[in-house]
């Protein structure tokens, strides 16, 4: 990093409305702050307020709807979805839809930590920075992997074609 930048890290923030920003303020100590006046630097939080589906077969292509604030025109081209933790993860490519939707497919295939159950949950975050600032959002959305159901017994096994039937599987 260049002698005169200074990385600022955000651990919890609250998502504006559009249009809205965030006033940024800098102080090389406690009290002598500056910013906040004439020619305002705005900062635009993005984050996630739900996704929808919670979860996908391990196979992939999910559509992941993912609600939020923040997702500005201006970064759209970098929008990517996380699935996993630090250590095991997949990311994919995301669409904005507008400033509180976008949308991302699930991996094609997510690997299994060594000895978890079938039935595995990982966070999910979204990002629109360089991954060397760590962009990805983090809470409490999670996405559930399970295996794809197979159809083992129905009853009847044939319905004639044409009427409505009732089927148990």
């Amino acid at each position: 990093m260049a002698a005169n930048t200074i990385k600022c890290v955000v651990e919890e923030m609250s998502l504006v409305d559009e249009g809205e920003g965030l006033v940024v303020q800098l102080a090389l100590n406690s009290y002598s702050w500056v910013g906040g006046s004439q020619g305002d630097v705005l900062y635009q939080p993005y984050g996630i307020q739900s996704i929808s589906p919670g979860s996908g077969p391990y196979y992939g292509f999910t559509e992941v709807y993912i609600t939020g604030r923040g997702f500005v025109p201006e970064h759209a081209d970098k929008g990517r979805c996380r699935f996993g933790t630090e250590t095991n993860y997949a990311i994919v490519d995301a669409e904005v839809l507008d400033y509180s939707k976008m949308i991302c497919r699930s991996p094609e295939e997510f690997t299994l930590p060594e000895g978890a159950n079938e039935l595995y949950s990982v966070p999910f975050g979204i990002a629109f920075g360089d991954d060397e600032f760590k962009p990805y959002t983090l809470g409490t959305h999670r996405f559930r992997f399970y295996p794809e159901p197979r159809l083992e017994k129905c009853i009847p096994e044939e319905v004639r074609i044409g009427k409505f039937s009732e089927i148990y599987v």
